[in-house]
């Protein structure tokens, strides 16, 4: 009857800050026999690459790093949700290596692919900075998705537009160059959120409406999407899913009793899919209030 074999604590410490992910080359003080015995215990990833649990997608990363070698760095979507730029986690990570290739490598339900190329990795697990991040992710999400990406991390001050454009002028060919560039143009007016991007594009821009002061303070309680304070308009959009209609409403009325401040609240299908219809609205509410301004018919205005 064999002894069982304990992994000893500097190693079992080791793997849990790699997401349960082992390599061979980190076992190299224990016998060989006490390896086998523990390899019968864990997931077999590929050859030499183990994880002591279920995998996830911590445990992709690293996998892919280890699997990889030490120059290897995590990109691409998977870098942006690591650095908190993206919600969701995605399937497939990409691990970029300079001057070597490897066939792909799944762990658990995620696909780790390999790229070959330099990239300059920060922080555990290494991944690689804001910006190339957000131009490789360019190759892996829609326009929308990246759009996100990058107001996020504009407006949590991670890069600056004059970085971005910076690292976007270095990129001879990138998918959806032309929105990060017109992102990086109109940063310095407040966007931040891929809806509030899209509403500055569709409704206001198209439309010829007045600029509003975004994320604008209203009193010292409240930070508004959109304000045309001269108008005492004030435009919020909300692009969740799910939110409290009640708290948004008892807002607004605060908002019309206290400051005598109207609210239009719009959310993502009215921007993305009748920005026409919702820049008519605005344009009244303004004339309503003393703007003198004319909308003016986009291309796809029915009345164009």
């Amino acid at each position: 009857m064999h002894t069982r074999v304990v992994m000893p604590l500097h190693l079992q410490a080791l793997a849990a800050r790699q997401a349960g992910v082992i390599h061979n080359a980190q076992l190299t003080e224990l016998p060989a026999g006490a390896v086998r015995r523990l390899r019968g215990e864990w997931v077999r990833l590929a050859n030499g690459l183990f994880c002591l649990n279920e995998p996830t997608f911590a445990s992709a990363v690293w996998a892919g790093l280890l699997r990889a070698g030490p120059n290897s760095v995590v990109g691409g979507a998977a870098a942006a949700h690591i650095h908190g730029l993206l919600h969701t986690a995605p399937q497939r990570l990409s691990v970029w290596v300079p001057n070597m290739s490897k066939p792909s490598l799944m762990v658990g339900s995620w696909v780790v692919a390999f790229r070959r190329g330099d990239r300059r990795g920060i922080g555990t697990p290494r991944r690689t900075n804001v910006e190339d991040t957000v131009l490789d992710s360019a190759a892996e999400l829609g326009e929308d998705s990246l759009i996100a990406v990058a107001t996020r991390a504009l407006a949590d001050r991670r890069t600056t537009a004059p970085r971005l454009l910076s690292a976007l002028s270095a990129r001879q060919r990138l998918r959806h160059r032309h929105a990060i560039g017109e992102l990086c143009s109109a940063a310095g007016e407040g966007i931040e959120s891929v809806l509030e991007w899209r509403y500055l594009q569709r409704v206001e821009e198209r439309h010829h409406l007045p600029a509003l002061e975004r994320q604008e303070w209203l009193g010292e309680e409240a930070r508004l999407d959109g304000l045309y304070r001269e108008f005492a308009l004030a435009i919020e959009l909300d692009g969740r899913s799910f939110h409290d209609a009640a708290q948004d409403m008892s807002r607004d009325n605060r908002h019309a009793l206290k400051h005598d401040v109207t609210t239009l609240r719009y959310g993502w299908t009215a921007v993305t899919e009748e920005p026409c219809a919702v820049a008519a609205q605005v344009a009244q509410a303004l004339q309503t209030r003393g703007w003198i301004g004319q909308l003016r018919p986009c291309p796809d205005c029915p009345s164009s």
